[in-house]
């Protein structure tokens, strides 16, 4: 299947790729507590995107294309 996307995704070492995750959750997880449990998706997607952009470049969204054939 092929896939298409129209960022270019750096490949990251393991090390990095664990630093950068425990960034993230570390946003993800002050964001719901901020918020709470009951906010809108949209809510929590908003504040982490804002929480992310004040420390480092990053894209919220991009589109990825996969596409399938039937035999």
């Amino acid at each position: 299947m092929p896939i298409e996307c129209s960022v270019e995704i750096a490949k990251l070492t393991t090390n990095v790729l664990k630093k950068l995750d425990n960034v993230v959750m570390g946003h993800a997880f002050n964001s719901q507590n901020c918020l709470g449990q009951l906010a809108d998706e949209r809510i929590y997607q908003s504040e982490l995107a804002h929480r992310l952009s004040s420390t480092t470049r990053c894209d919220s969204y991009f589109p990825i294309n996969a596409k399938h054939t039937f035999h």
